[in-house]
This record gives structure tokens, C-alpha cells and sequence, in this order.
């Protein structure tokens, strides 16, 4: 695990292909898995990220509406 930036964390899973599943942990470290991909580059995901940060947006708004 590592921290991609801000608060979005990466946890990779590794062998003949490189999978990662994008989250971020909320209240009481409970993790929301919000993406997964197959990373074919060195380049940092930066469409995957941006994919990342609109869905923890929404999950946040969600979250607030039922509290």
C-alpha cells in the first residue's frame, strides 16, 4: 500500500500483470475501494485518478445526505 496523493491510497497486486484497486479510508479506517485497473505504464494513472477523486466526491456527498 501507498499513498498516490492526498487521500488516495493504492494497494497493488502484482505478478505476470500489474493490478492496482485505487481507495481511500474513512471514519474509523474503514477503506472505500473506488477503482481497479490493470496499469500498463510507469506513468502515474492520471485518468484513473481523476476517475478516483470524482467517485470519493460523490461517496462523501452520499455519505453526508444519510448521517
Amino acid at each position: 500500500m501507498r499513498s498516490l496523493e492526498g487521500k488516495i491510497w493504492e494497494l497493488r497486486a502484482t505478478g505476470q500483470m500489474q493490478h492496482r484497486i485505487l481507495y481511500f479510508a474513512v471514519a474509523g479506517q474503514r477503506p472505500v475501494l473506488l477503482h481497479a485497473f490493470t496499469k500498463n505504464t510507469q506513468k502515474k494513472p492520471q485518468a484513473e485518478i481523476e476517475t478516483v477523486r470524482k467517485r470519493m466526491v460523490e461517496y462523501l456527498d452520499l455519505d453526508r445526505m444519510h448521517t
